[in-house]
């Protein structure tokens, strides 16, 4: 097996024999590193932005063509989120006893000590798609918090080894709000001085996020376990169906009957994973159509409604007003010919 070593905001020079760096930026003390995958050791890449306030991501969206360990041996106390994407891992710590088999949709979060050692496998000629998200106590600053003074407690608590010690919250499965942020940190299309603080703003995204979940878990509003696979297959299906549906106005009862489950069920997997209910995120897709069909096409705005499964004009209007802070018609002037 092939063991990549990781110190604290080290890069990945020492490995020339299995990647191959393509471009380095430096911004303002933080660092961008991306490299690919040696051809002849398998396909893809990684990305590491190291930020100089204490805050590391890495993305590691690869196929190997034999196991690999990544070895993150710490010299700092840090808190540590591994978000799996996709593919199947292992994950061993400094106890041999102890390992934790991942999947798509997995999070951890972990609590490394400046003495130990994370050793995460990744499984050869199988696609490993997993975010990393490092925070070290010492060095992040109070930036994250100084807007927050009268959580400053919570913030404590947030960055302390009683996060996890206390909450066992070591592992469970993130929602697809947090996918969606962490699909959109690898997708900066833009210059790459700006890709820093854009990446920067996704983290600080999926911090307060995570800083809101164990707010609402010290006050006992939710659960330790957030959601299930389940829910998230649940939800996904349900997705794809309502998407591919929109013209025919679905009700829960329907979409239900086609997941084979309960209403409730239903309403209970789309609260959790996308904290919306199942009627506001039909609305929300039907208006995100109507606004692509504006832009991209010059079908009328009775004809979309059609299209989208609206029943009228006049409340397509209405809803899109709400949501957009004006009508189609000069929605569609204004931005078709931008495009």
């Amino acid at each position: 097996m092939k063991i990549i070593h990781l110190s604290d905001y080290s890069d990945l020079s020492h490995c020339k024999d299995l990647i191959t760096k393509n471009h380095n930026t430096t911004f303002d003390n933080s660092n961008i590193q991306e490299y690919e995958i040696a051809k002849n050791k398998g396909q893809g890449g990684i990305k590491m932005v190291v930020y100089g306030n204490g805050v590391r991501y890495i993305c590691y969206k690869a196929t190997f063509f034999e196991d690999i360990s990544l070895k993150f041996t710490n010299t700092d106390s840090v808190l540590r989120f591994y978000y799996f994407l996709n593919g199947e891992l292992n994950l061993k710590t400094d106890d041999p006893s102890e390992e934790i088999k991942l999947e798509k949709y997995m999070k951890l979060c972990a609590n490394c000590n400046s003495d130990s050692t994370v050793n995460l496998i990744l499984n050869k000629n199988q696609e490993a798609y997993v975010a990393m998200v490092e925070i070290s106590r010492e060095r992040f600053p109070e930036e994250f918090a100084k807007d927050l003074p009268p959580f400053k407690h919570i913030f404590d608590s947030f960055i302390s080894k009683k996060f996890v010690e206390d909450s066992k919250i070591a592992s469970g499965h993130f929602n697809l709000s947090i996918h969606k942020i962490l699909k959109e940190t690898t997708n900066w299309p833009g210059d790459k001085a700006l890709e820093f603080m854009y990446i920067k703003g996704k983290l600080y995204e999926l911090l307060s996020y995570e800083f809101d979940f164990f707010n609402d878990y010290l006050e006992q509003r939710i659960a330790l376990q957030e959601i299930s696979a389940r829910d998230i297959q649940l939800v996904d299906r349900a997705v794809e169906f309502i998407k591919s549906n929109l013209h025919h106005k679905l009700t829960t009862s329907q979409i239900a009957e086609y997941l084979n489950t309960n209403v409730n069920r239903v309403q209970k997997s789309f609260k959790g994973v996308l904290q919306t209910t199942i009627n506001d995120f039909k609305k929300d897709v039907r208006l995100n159509e109507v606004q692509r069909l504006l832009i991209e096409t010059d079908l009328s705005i009775s004809e979309i409604s059609d299209v989208v499964g609206i029943s009228s004009k006049s409340y397509l209007s209405k809803t899109f007003k709400e949501k957009y802070q004006t009508c189609p018609k000069l929605y569609r002037q204004k931005h078709k010919n931008l495009h």
